[in-house]
């Protein structure tokens, strides 16, 4: 075999690896049912690993993974099941924090994901204190437009920020989940456009989105709640 049908070949394998590789930094998700961040998505023609940062804030912290969790695909309806995880104890044995703050690192494996899966979810089926975290976003390009808009927010460009925010949701139309319309209504809020603020949160009170009912909770909390309801 010459040279030039090694470099040949070479470059073929390293663009199938390509093709079948990704990771996907910090994506951005709906909800988390404890102090939980993804760190980092790899997917693979393999398998997919999921590293995940908790930050324990008991004085008593413990935490363990159960052998029974599942990678949602809800757009789909696949699901995929844990093949096994690192870096944590399989319950009923448990990591112990030493202080309020620590943070542990872990990662949870599991078979490969369809080609063009743009959103999954995670859930424990366990029967006590599971974790689940909802609506995770591996669309690269979703989750920029998303980083772009929190990035405006913090700078106290609303105006900014709200464009974004409503051309994330008019781009992405299959998107299950609701906690992007909480932060047009928390943004008009902000901006004293009540009457705005109100038709968002009858859009997304008239919705069938998977966490209506955690988001709705979670406004309730807001100062500006009982405008969006008289």
């Amino acid at each position: 075999m010459n040279i030039l049908r090694i470099l040949t070949l070479l470059f073929l394998i390293s663009i199938n690896t390509s093709l079948f590789s990704q990771t996907i930094e910090t994506p951005n998700s709906a909800f988390a049912s404890h102090p939980l961040m993804i760190t980092k998505i790899e997917l693979s023609e393999n398998q997919t690993v999921i590293e995940l940062e908790l930050e324990n804030q008991s004085p008593n912290g413990y935490f363990c993974a159960d052998k029974s969790i599942s990678l949602l695909d809800t757009k789909r309806s696949v699901k995929y099941e844990l093949i096994k995880s690192k870096g944590i104890p399989v319950c009923p044995a448990n990591y112990k924090f030493k202080s309020v703050g620590e943070k542990l690192t872990f990662q949870l494996f599991f078979p490969e994901i369809l080609p063009q899966t743009k959103y999954l979810s995670i859930i424990e089926n366990c029967d006590n204190n599971c974790f689940s975290i909802l609506g995770i976003i591996i669309d690269s390009e979703m989750n920029t437009e998303i980083n772009l808009a929190y990035n405006y927010y913090f700078e106290g460009k609303l105006d900014f920020a709200l464009a974004a925010f409503l051309n994330v949701i008019k781009n992405n139309p299959d998107y299950q989940f609701g906690y992007l319309y909480s932060n047009v209504i928390q943004i008009y809020a902000e901006k004293n456009d009540i009457e705005s603020a109100k038709l968002w949160y009858n859009k997304l009170n008239e919705s069938e989105f998977m966490d209506k009912k955690i988001v709705l909770n979670n406004l309730k909390s807001k100062a500006y709640y009982s405008k969006l309801i008289f």
